[in-house]
């Protein structure tokens, strides 16, 4: 399982060291990444649409590629637009993204997002993209932090394991715990929780990172900035962590 750890703008330099990546399509909209921190070799980065921020760019794909073709950044997956707790909707801008997405596939990977606001349209929404139609999509399926049933439930594993796309969990609700007995369905996650723990926490030395729990003020990507010291001993206690655990 790879795991992708967003960083404050202003503490952007530690993407230089990381191998998966999540960036948002606002911030790159505002000029805010610098080229300089991306690109390393072998290094794979998804471009969010920013809806879970309040801040999407477009409903049209078209334009998040653009986006992505003038960044000077090597992107390889795109999030398609969706509509948050709206199935209809999200599989309506599928099919008008559609296009774009059949003439881009050669070069970007494209995620679709399991929107539902009931247990029966996860599943329907989860059966209805692993439809043999869309075999010639090259497709991730993103299961966002706001889904309608526990990520890590019997019911969610029960559809990874049926699905015929790599699965990737938007963000982290509130623990790293979520990721046991779904890392071996799961291809990725992404999560601002080690940044949001190096804002709220002062005394790191006997902190457990796999089982903290989110308790503070959230972390505001575009403006704040967390010391760099603290970050870097947080990574290290999460790749341990993870280890320990057999996650990574």
């Amino acid at each position: 399982m790879k795991v992708a750890n967003i960083f404050p703008i202003k503490n952007q330099a530690l993407y230089k060291h990381e191998s998966f990546v999540m960036i948002l399509a606002h911030l790159l909209a505002k000029g805010l990444y610098d080229v300089n921190n991306f690109n390393r070799k072998g290094q794979y980065v998804i471009l969010d649409n920013g809806l879970y921020e309040n801040s999407i760019v477009s409903n049209k794909l078209i334009d998040l590629v653009m986006l992505a073709e003038k960044s000077g950044i090597h992107i390889d997956e795109i999030v398609i637009p969706d509509a948050m707790f709206d199935m209809q909707k999200t599989i309506d801008l599928l099919y008008e993204n559609a296009q774009t997405i059949l003439e881009w596939n050669w070069k970007y990977r494209f995620m679709f997002v399991a929107q539902s606001k009931t247990p029966e349209e996860f599943r329907s929404i989860m059966r209805f993209i692993n439809n043999k139609d869309f075999q010639r999509y090259r497709l991730s399926i993103g299961i966002p932090k706001k889904c309608i049933i526990p990520r890590d439930s019997q019911t969610a594993i029960d559809e990874y394991i049926e699905c015929k796309h790599p699965i990737h969990l938007l963000g982290i609700k509130s623990t790293f715990k979520e990721l046991i007995g779904v890392n071996r369905y799961v291809r990725s996650c992404d999560s601002s929780q080690v940044a949001f723990i190096a804002k709220n926490e002062s005394n790191l030395d006997d902190l457990d990172i796999f089982n903290y729990v989110r308790q503070g003020i959230d972390i505001d990507l575009e403006n704040d900035k967390v010391e760099k010291k603290k970050l870097n001993k947080l990574l290290e206690k999460e790749k341990e962590a993870f280890r320990e655990y057999g996650i990574l």
